[in-house]
């Protein structure tokens, strides 16, 4: 984990900050304003010089469980980056001209990890490499997304079992969901059908039925039954029935 290194103040890192933003403003008040403005936030903001912290709000610092900025300052951000995402981020070229947006995995202070999402780019600041950024955490988003996969998963394995085609269309009647059985009605793959429009398999006269009756079912949210003809991609037509 990452050692404080007491020799520096915060107030030398400032100074840093300063000589960027006299070279890029000529205003010491638009410093002491910015510095305010990021402390407000309630995302992390955080400024590098060659890869170490000189500046973290206070947000920033509550993502990475310490009491105080000086747990962060005059460390290297690659102490805090989880061993495995080090490479990916190539920490050794944060002072490249360009913006990065990544999610990977930190250590907070008491050793947890959490995973988070950074920005950042590099400032005009002659020979110092500053470097801004914000970090946000995403920890129980990417949870949630995590568990959220795993389940759809299992109910793909599940749906794929049942011999009736089982499927999702939005508003606009677009196909977001269906099971291996569509190729026994409709005659293409799951790839296929995911994305296409119900108007592409039937004409314009069931293309009515269908759009009444789904405008009916989904006013009354009532379920009900739709009879109507559908082409398969062979050119062959055949009945079937919605039960939505």
């Amino acid at each position: 984990m990452p050692h404080k290194n007491k020799n520096n103040s915060r107030r030398q890192n400032q100074d840093i900050i300063l000589a960027f933003t006299n070279q890029s403003t000529g205003s010491t008040t638009e410093l002491k304003n910015l510095m305010a403005f990021f402390d407000e936030l309630p995302f992390g903001v955080f400024i590098l010089q060659k890869g170490v912290f000189v500046y973290a709000n206070p947000a920033f610092i509550k993502i990475f469980g310490c009491k105080n900025e000086s747990d962060l300052l005059n460390n290297p951000i690659h102490d805090f980056i989880h061993p495995d995402d080090r490479e990916q981020l190539k920490y050794t070229g944060w002072n490249q001209d360009a913006s990065r947006q990544k999610l990977f995995r930190i250590y907070s202070a008491n050793g947890q990890i959490s995973w988070v999402q950074m920005a950042i780019k590099s400032l005009p600041c002659g020979n110092n490499d500053l470097s801004l950024g914000y970090l946000a955490d995403l920890t129980q988003t990417k949870l949630r997304c995590d568990y959220l996969e795993q389940s759809l998963d299992k109910y793909q394995l599940l749906f794929d079992d049942v011999e009736d085609v089982l499927a999702e269309v939005d508003l606009w009647g677009n196909i977001t969901f269906v099971n291996n059985s569509i190729v026994k009605i409709w005659g293409a793959s799951q790839e296929e059908t995911i994305g296409m429009n119900y108007k592409r398999y039937v004409d314009k006269k069931n293309e009515r039925i269908v759009r009444k009756a789904y405008q009916q079912i989904y006013k009354s949210q009532n379920p009900g039954k739709i009879t109507y003809e559908i082409k398969r991609i062979d050119g062959r037509k055949r009945f079937v029935e919605d039960s939505v």
